[in-house]
C-alpha cells in the first residue's frame, strides 16, 4: 500500500514473499549487481566510491546481498548498525544515496497501527520487481510504470548530455554534477536542475488542485527539508493565487540539494516576484522564478568592506567668541 509520501508494506506480505520465493542470497549475484550499478553510474559521470564512501559501501554491499535472493529485503537501521559496526548516520546516508541512484525502491515496513521504521527495499532491475510491487505493495500497473518512468527518464537524460564538457571532480552524494571553478555553489544548483529537468517536466505536467495534492507530489519526489519548508512558506503567505497554485513546482525548481542559504535566497526571490505581480504580468511564474534564482545565486549581495584602520581627517576647532560679553 502507499501513503501520501512513502510506499509502505505490511510485515505479513513482505515476509510471505521473502519466505516462499525459495531463493537464497548469492555472492556472485550480488557482485554482478554491484558491477552493473557501477557501470550505470559511470555513464552519468559518477564514481561508486564517491557516492558510497568507506563504510557506506558496506551498507550498500550488504543490502545488495540480501536483494540477490528475490529482489526484496527488509531491514532496520539498528540491524545494519550492529552487523556492520557503523553509525546510524552512516546507514541513513547510505540509504539516501541508494535512493538517488533511482535503481531501487525504498519503502517502509508498517504494522497495523503505525510505521515500525524498518526499510523495505526493492531492486528495480530484478526480474521479480513488478510482482513484488503488485503483491507486496499492492500497486497497480500504472503506478509501477510511473516508478520505471523516473528511472528511464534519468537514463535517457544522461545519454543526451555530452559529458566531455564537464570537468572531473568530487561529486556530492546527491548525484549532481558541478563544474570545477570558483562558482561551485551556483553551478551545483544549475547542474542539479539540468539533470532532473526531464523528470520535473513529467511531474509538473500534472495539475493538482488542492494544497494537499501538491504536498503529496512534492513528498513523492523529494525528501529535502528545505524544499518542504519553502513549499510551506509559499502556502502560508498571501501571495497571488498563481504562485500558490505552483508552489510544489517552485519547490522542485529550488533543487533537491538545497541548503539553508539557497532556501533563504529562494524566499527572497519569490517574495520580490509576488510583489512585482501587483504591477506586472508573468505568463510563466515558474520560469521567471528559476531564472531569477539562478541570477541571485550567481550574483549574491556584496557586503560592505570594513577597513581595519580607517584614518579620519580631523578638522581644527575654530576660536569660540562670546559676543554677549562685550
Amino acid at each position: 500500500m502507499t501513503t501520501n509520501s512513502t510506499l509502505t508494506a505490511t510485515q505479513q506480505r513482505t515476509q510471505f514473499y521473502m519466505t516462499y520465493s525459495g531463493n537464497k542470497p548469492k555472492r556472485s549475484v550480488k557482485e554482478n549487481r554491484l558491477k552493473q550499478l557501477e557501470e550505470d553510474l559511470l555513464q552519468q559521470n559518477i564514481f561508486m566510491d564517491e557516492l558510497f564512501p568507506q563504510k557506506q559501501f558496506l551498507v550498500l554491499e550488504q543490502i545488495a546481498f540480501w536483494l540477490s535472493a528475490n529482489g526484496l529485503c527488509k531491514v532496520g537501521t539498528d540491524t545494519l548498525e550492529e552487523k556492520l559496526g557503523v553509525s546510524v548516520r552512516t546507514v541513513r546516508n547510505a540509504i539516501k544515496a541508494i535512493k538517488t541512484t533511482n535503481q531501487f525502491v525504498v519503502g517502509r515496513l508498517r504494522s497495523a497501527k503505525s510505521n515500525c521504521g524498518k526499510y523495505v527495499i526493492v531492486d528495480k532491475k530484478h526480474e521479480n520487481f513488478k510482482s513484488i510491487m503488485r503483491e507486496v505493495f499492492l500497486l497497480s500497473e500504472a503506478s509501477i510504470a510511473q516508478l520505471n518512468a523516473q528511472q528511464d527518464a534519468q537514463q535517457k537524460m544522461f545519454k543526451d548530455i555530452d559529458m566531455s564538457t564537464f570537468e572531473q571532480e568530487n561529486k556530492s552524494p546527491n548525484l549532481y554534477l558541478s563544474l570545477n571553478n570558483s562558482k561551485q555553489a551556483n553551478n551545483k544548483y544549475i547542474h542539479s536542475f539540468n539533470l532532473l529537468e526531464t523528470l520535473k517536466e513529467e511531474v509538473e505536467s500534472q495539475q493538482p488542485i488542492t494544497s494537499e495534492e501538491q504536498r503529496t507530489l512534492l513528498l513523492t519526489y523529494t525528501d529535502n527539508e528545505y524544499q518542504h519548508l519553502f513549499f510551506d512558506f509559499i502556502q502560508s503567505m498571501p501571495y497571488p493565487s498563481i504562485v500558490r497554485e505552483n508552489a510544489y513546482k517552485l519547490a522542485l525548481r529550488v533543487g533537491s540539494d538545497t541548503d539553508v542559504k539557497r532556501f533563504i535566497a529562494a524566499k527572497e526571490v519569490i517574495h520580490h516576484i509576488s510583489m512585482d505581480m501587483e504591477y506586472n504580468h508573468f505568463d510563466n511564474v515558474v520560469a521567471v522564478f528559476t531564472t531569477a534564482l539562478l541570477n541571485r545565486l550567481e550574483y549574491p549581495s556584496i557586503q560592505p568592506v570594513k577597513l581595519a584602520n580607517q584614518h579620519v581627517r580631523k578638522t581644527k576647532k575654530g576660536v569660540f567668541y562670546n559676543w554677549l560679553e562685550e
